[in-house]
């Protein structure tokens, strides 16, 4: 049996050794050179921060810009920083990777196996040295099934900080196996400062030390000190990250958490965050059981799971009759907090489930105390070793895949993003800032300054991800790092919104998907990544507004204050509240559109704008006025849907703007309010859905406050008698003019209204013009009729401003019009309303609620 001892080890770093000898040669054919190339672009974000810490400017992904927290681990980027030092540069920094990565999975597969077989030997009461061939067998079986688990041997090999993590609380439990504290607490807290779920892991180690029967080194008498002690230290261990974070970047939630968490869903429902994370949980121990539909774990989970209930049994009635935190108990512990703190996250089964990886990993050991418990039952011997065989030929099966799906990902990697990365560098003016979605590998081989939209590497852009495309959009247009070129998918998540805009208008190179066979983790999206030159030129015209009614009503008028919606620092510099609507989809929304009716402009003749805002049922902001002077309140719309709106002054209702549905078009909507109401330099202004359903939105962009001596034009151009429509709008002038030459006419028609507030509630309307021949017959050919609300399209009357509306009309008269006399007729309908006319009175109305104000000759 002594051999035996010996020779285990041996064959275990041998079988470490030939899989890691498979998994390099699969990349290395994969990669299609002599640099191993890593399977996700994460590992290389990690390999950033590495150079940032050997060139001496740790946590600044972009070496003149502020500290962010995108490593997630605090300690890796050190680990491979020493490697960078070491001459392991550029693409070579990914041999030192696969090097650590390799020496954790061999250190994790001694140290499971050297503490099973202390976990053996406590349960069987026999001492280490002199456990039975039989008893080192049932390790080795479970150490080569770890060994062999293909989730596993992808994580340790991914360059990523998984498998230091595995080794450190594999560590951790070798301790907590031999019962010494020293060693608990030290690997504890190196456990901690390794990922945010080391933390708890750390600290659990820490209690269970606390808890030991054996003697200690501060006495049986100083039981809460040595509490204090033993789970303080992996506490404070655990707590150095989200400090050092707090030191240097002024969160304490690294960047990672911000841009994945549940618990930083835009709008934030407590309620539905909780829920999604108990559903995340629940689904990720259903995976631990099975889901062949999932690559993430292993296959064998079925027969390792149930052992572990056995174990967690025993364990619990051990722990009730010590009056203590068992070793059992303590893994159990262990794998909660894994997939507890992992399902808060909307990532929790990416890159095969990598957040799973420790609790998979602990699974043997809870396994090994399963079968150990089996000794009670019948034939316990043979069950033990039938379970042992069927879960290490099911392991040799679950492995192969895994390989090709390691080989498929390098090659993902190699094929597209890393020659995208190096376009970038030869092609890209070296100045410029380009935008990115997965940010690791056209950082560090791209060589260029990145903007990182999802926001793990770049200030602030976190927080405006989650918020949806028009906060994201919001933040890239304000940034001091607004990108010149976007090296990036078209169509992960938000980015489809962005694809639809001029903002992506010049594609000057293209890198596909190569397709990996079964599961692409390499890349966001099937696609593949498409690099482009930035246009900003729509945006410039955001700033302002365009439409031909506002541009008017601002004649005279200064611009006191403006609320750029979506713009997270605009936002907060106002107060800015919104209330989210309950449907599905993102919180906030990028448009490249053109507008209903705009002034004129020959730079943008096109009449767009590009500009990010929000879905919302109401908002509020704290807004700059100048006292006891009237205020014009703009505001520029999606109009998606109709809705009526209550707009308020410090609580006071001063306005009913109507938003008629106009998809796919800008509108902006004005009121002008009384100076009464205007009482201090900073006002508060809030927008609220007058009635609607619990779906009910409406789509605000920007707002725009004007202030000044306002004076509307109360004049009456071409008087006619007066004709009252819906008993509220009066047609107070009119003129018809005929140019017989080009067959025009051109109606110009004048308005005036009741300005009562709410005296116009609601009211929506379009114009309609006639013409009817001496029989009465409507003459229906294109040109001989025109039908559209005033404003040239964009006023229903519940938006008029104080004074008159002065509309001009143009009718091109068709060619093959009949010569003749035509009586021209007028009037308004509800366009929502069932196209009923509304009623007018006044000389040449009828009883079909029409007016009629000349005739024509036409020859």
């Amino acid at each position: 049996m002594s051999r035996w001892r010996f020779i285990i080890p041996i064959l275990l770093v041998v079988l470490v050794g030939v899989l890691g000898a498979i998994y390099l040669s699969a990349n290395l054919s994969a990669s299609g050179g002599q640099q191993p190339v890593m399977p996700l672009d994460d590992a290389y974000i990690h390999f950033q921060y590495a150079r940032a810490i050997a060139e001496g400017h740790p946590f600044r992904y972009n070496p003149d810009q502020p500290p962010t927290s995108g490593a997630t681990s605090l300690l890796y980027p050190f680990v491979l920083a020493l490697g960078y030092q070491l001459g392991w540069q550029g693409e070579a920094l990914a041999w030192w990777a696969i090097g650590i990565g390799w020496l954790c999975w061999l250190g994790s597969a001694l140290l499971l196996y050297f503490t099973l077989n202390r976990i053996t030997a406590k349960l069987t009461e026999i001492a280490p040295s002199s456990l039975s061939t039989q008893h080192l067998a049932l390790s080795t079986v479970l150490t080569v099934a770890f060994i062999l688990t293909g989730s596993l041997d992808w994580a340790f090999m991914s360059g990523m900080e998984t498998g230091l993590l595995i080794f450190s609380i594999f560590l951790t439990l070798y301790f907590c196996a031999r019962e010494d504290r020293l060693g608990i607490v030290l690997a504890a807290m190196l456990t901690a400062i390794i990922r945010p779920e080391g933390l708890p892991i750390g600290v659990l180690a820490g209690i269970y030390a606390a808890t030991l029967k054996t003697e200690s080194p501060l006495g049986r008498s100083q039981s809460i000190k040595r509490w204090l002690l033993y789970g303080g230290l992996p506490l404070l261990a655990g707590l150095l990250q989200p400090l050092i974070n707090w030191a240097v970047t002024g969160s304490l939630s690294a960047t990672g958490l911000q841009a994945k968490s549940y618990f930083y869903n835009v709008p934030f429902d407590l309620s539905v965050a909780i829920s999604q994370t108990l559903t995340t949980f629940l689904k990720s121990w259903a995976h631990l059981m099975w889901d062949a539909s999932q690559p993430t774990l292993t296959s064998h989970a079925i027969l390792l799971l149930p052992l572990g209930i056995v174990t967690l049994i025993n364990g619990s009635v051990q722990s009730i009759r010590e009056r203590r935190l068992t070793l059992p108990i303590l893994i159990v512990a262990w794998m909660l907090c894994v997939t507890g703190i992992a399902a808060t996250l909307e990532t929790a089964f990416w890159q095969m489930g990598r957040y799973q990886q420790p609790a998979i990993a602990l699974l043997y050991p809870l396994a090994l105390l399963g079968l150990l418990h089996l000794r009670n039952l019948r034939h316990p011997l043979q069950l033990r070793w039938g379970v042992l065989g069927l879960i290490l030929l099911q392991t040799v099966i679950a492995a192969v895949p895994y390989v090709q799906y390691y080989r498929d990902n390098v090659h993902e990697v190699a094929s597209s993003q890393i020659p995208m990365a190096n376009y970038v560098r030869d092609n890209v003016p070296a100045t410029a800032v380009v935008g990115v979605h997965d940010i690791g590998v056209m950082r560090y081989l791209g060589g260029h300054t990145t903007y990182d939209v999802v926001g793990l590497t770049t200030p602030g852009a976190a927080q405006a991800w989650r918020g949806g495309p028009g906060t994201t959009y919001e933040q890239l247009r304000h940034d001091t790092l607004r990108p010149d070129y976007f090296a990036i998918y078209p169509d992960a998540r938000s980015l489809t919104y962005f694809e639809g805009t001029g903002l992506f208008h010049e594609q000057i190179a293209s890198f596909p998907s190569v397709l990996p066979q079964w599961y692409n983790v390499a890349s966001a999206t099937w696609t593949g990544q498409h690099v482009y030159r930035a246009e900003w030129s729509a945006a410039t015209w955001a700033r302002v507004p365009l439409q031909l009614s506002s541009v008017q009503a601002t004649n005279g008028l200064a611009l006191v204050d403006m609320v750029n919606v979506a713009w997270l620092s605009d936002e907060a510099a106002h107060q800015y509240q919104w209330q989210a609507v309950k449907r599905d989809g993102f919180a906030s929304e990028l448009r490249d559109m053109r507008y209903i009716a705009c002034a004129f402009s020959a730079e943008n003749a096109g009449c767009g704008a590009m500009d990010g805002g929000r879905i919302l049922r109401g908002e509020s902001m704290q807004i700059t006025t100048q006292p006891n002077k009237p205020l014009l309140w703009i505001m520029r719309v999606h109009p998606l849907e109709a809705v009526e709106l209550e707009v308020r002054v410090n609580d006071q209702i001063v306005a009913y703007p109507h938003i008629f549905a106009q998809a796919g078009q800008w509108l902006e909507v004005a009121a002008m309010i009384p100076a009464s109401f205007i009482t201090g330099d900073q006002t508060r202004f809030s927008l609220t859905i007058s009635g609607g359903s619990a779906t009910s939105a409406y789509l605000p962009f920007s707002h725009w406050f004007f202030q000044g001596d306002p004076q509307p034009d109360d004049a009456i151009q071409h008087p006619a008698p007066p004709a009252v429509f819906a008993d509220k709008i009066t047609l107070a002038g009119r003129q018809i003019d005929y140019a017989p030459s080009a067959r025009t006419l051109t109606l110009i028609l004048e308005f005036q209204h009741d300005e009562t507030l709410g005296a116009l509630f609601g009211l929506d309307a379009k114009l309609f013009v006639h013409l009817y021949d001496p029989q009465g017959k409507l003459m229906e050919l294109p040109g001989a009729q025109y039908d559209g609300r005033l404003g040239s399209g964009t006023l229903p009357p519940a938006n008029w401003l104080p004074g008159t509306l002065r509309e001009t009309v143009e009718l091109q008269l068709p060619p093959d019009l009949p010569a003749g006399t035509y009586r021209v007729a007028i009037g308004l309908y509800n366009p929502t309303g069932g196209l009923a006319r509304y009623p007018v009175t006044g000389d040449g109305a009828d009883s079909d609620r029409r007016l009629f104000i000349g005739e024509i000759t036409v020859k």
